[in-house]
């Protein structure tokens, strides 16, 4: 039986959300909420080589296409200031000491959808193998340092039953130094439970770096991206992917202080499927 192997492509699934954060009344400290207001703006085109596709959908049924609109599970109508080390079970401080420092918390995991941004698309390769990346040039989240900071995007990624999670800091996409200041008795971590008491259990911060997820690209227009260093999944011809995500704010990060507040952010992402080798 004979292999080809397949050319490297540039096959995207574009999707594009527009978010305008505006601030609103500070909370104490380090602790604040701002409104955001927010629309579904697709990308226009996608290029394709080969015969692998990556496909995108905002129904587990489909249609698969190269591009959707987003269904949202959650859009508030502010976004406050949240802790969570398992996108499940999410937190938010209760008090501060005069020093900063959150001393306790209360549980909202049953109330997440009035504080964090949610939904669901699902991921299909067609017609070949695709491992699958974010692609830099179809990622945008804006240029303010503060809020590329002080944001998270979680992920839950599913395929036959196996699920992966993700959770990636965005500061490796920002230019600038954001303030920042220790708001939880030891840096690097996050809220992992909370007793009756409201006293908190930390765990380390399990957030990676969204650059080393990112396909790699060399700048000219018509050049297919290459593998990253990490990726996100593969996808098995007529495989499909459930991906979940959550854009919000990591309470417990050095970066998530007032100053974020008051900015424009668009929030923009995009997958490229790099086909992999197929019987023929």
């Amino acid at each position: 039986m004979d292999q080809k192997k397949m050319k490297a492509q540039l096959i995207l699934a574009w999707v594009s959300v527009l978010a305008v954060l505006a601030g609103i009344t500070a909370v104490t400290f380090a602790w604040f909420s701002f409104r955001a207001s927010t629309n579904v703006e697709p990308m226009s085109s996608t290029i394709s080589q080969g015969d692998a596709s990556l496909l995108i959908s905002n129904a587990s049924t489909g249609p698969f296409e190269t591009q959707c609109a987003l269904n949202f599970d959650a859009n508030p109508d502010t976004l406050d200031p949240v802790s969570t080390a398992d996108l499940t079970s999410f937190y938010q401080t209760a008090g501060q000491n005069r020093d900063g420092i959150s001393i306790s918390y209360q549980d909202i995991t049953d109330q997440r959808d009035d504080h964090v941004l949610s939904g669901t698309v699902y991921l299909q390769s067609t017609g070949g193998t695709n491992q699958v990346y974010f692609l830099p040039s179809a990622f945008n989240l804006g240029a303010d340092a503060q809020t590329m900071a002080a944001l998270r995007l979680g992920m839950r990624i599913t395929i036959d039953g196996q699920t992966t999670m993700y959770v990636f800091r965005l500061d490796g996409l920002m230019s600038g130094d954001p303030e920042s200041t220790q708001t939880v008795p030891t840096a690097g971590t996050v809220v992992s439970a909370v007793d009756a008491s409201g006293n908190a259990d930390y765990t380390a911060d399990p957030s990676e770096q969204i650059t080393d997820y990112m396909a790699v690209e060399n700048g000219a227009e018509d050049a297919a991206p290459q593998a990253g260093t990490n990726v996100l999944c593969t996808l098995g011809s007529e495989q499909i992917a459930s991906v979940e995500y959550w854009i919000y704010l990591e309470g417990c990060d050095e970066n998530c202080l007032k100053s974020v507040q008051s900015s424009d952010v668009p929030v923009q992402f995009g997958f490229a499927g790099i086909p992999g080798e197929v019987e023929r």
